[in-house]
């Protein structure tokens, strides 16, 4: 009898003594107590903060976009949240670009001081070439480029200037003897309501008494202001 008794106190120390996976029926791996101290020591479960809804990892961050949840600001760095890219507004419809050219041929006027004249229009884009005056008037403020030729009388040489409102700008010049060519081309900034011509300063050119055109002045805008 007192051997059996003895035994059993031996068993209850063991017991005691060491966690055991059941302890009076009860789980001794969640709770405890070491008889040696008087701190009663706690376990509790890991869980990985991807489960968690709130979790800052990749997956916790799909987990709230797809329930809604995802915001400006849900996503961060160590600078700060990142905003979201906004669209930027249209600029709205963008204005059309106004059109000036015009190119003319064939001098009626051949000689010396005088405006020099011409018969036929090829183009007239934007209205800026008056046939009756032989004048261009910029319709636009802007930049315009401007060009002309001739051709001397065999016997004469000529100078034919580029006139702005009465103001010379460029010359071109062709010698006599076998019907030298004369030549120039100018880039000029203009306000609206400028008049540009050409003007006979000296000699005398040559035109073909037929339908040939051997003379020509052209011009248009490059950009406008």
């Amino acid at each position: 009898m007192r051997l059996i008794i003895v035994v059993g106190l031996c068993l209850l120390a063991m017991c005691s003594g060491r966690p055991q996976d059941t302890c009076d029926g009860h789980d001794c791996s969640t709770a405890w107590h070491d008889p040696t101290t008087t701190t009663t020591t706690t376990t509790t479960p890991m869980t990985h903060p991807s489960t968690t809804e709130g979790g800052t990892t990749a997956e916790g961050l799909a987990a709230k976009a797809g329930k809604g949840l995802a915001r400006q600001g849900d996503i961060r760095s160590p600078l700060g949240p990142i905003p979201v890219p906004r669209p930027l507004p249209f600029p709205g419809p963008i204005p059309p670009i106004e059109r000036v050219a015009f190119s003319v041929r064939k001098a009626v006027t051949t000689r010396a001081r005088g405006r020099v004249e011409f018969r036929t229009v090829l183009t007239n884009v934007g209205r800026g070439w008056s046939q009756g005056r032989s004048v261009f008037q910029t319709p636009f403020s802007g930049g315009y480029y401007f060009s002309f030729h001739a051709v001397a009388e065999k016997s004469e040489d000529f100078t034919m200037g580029l006139m702005r409102n009465r103001v010379y700008q460029v010359t071109a010049y062709g010698t006599s003897g076998d019907y030298q060519h004369g030549s120039n081309s100018v880039f000029l900034e203009l306000r609206r309501g400028d008049q540009v011509y050409l003007e006979i300063q000296e000699g005398e050119i040559y035109e073909h008494p037929g339908d040939e055109a051997y003379t020509s002045f052209t011009g248009f805008m490059v950009y406008q202001n």
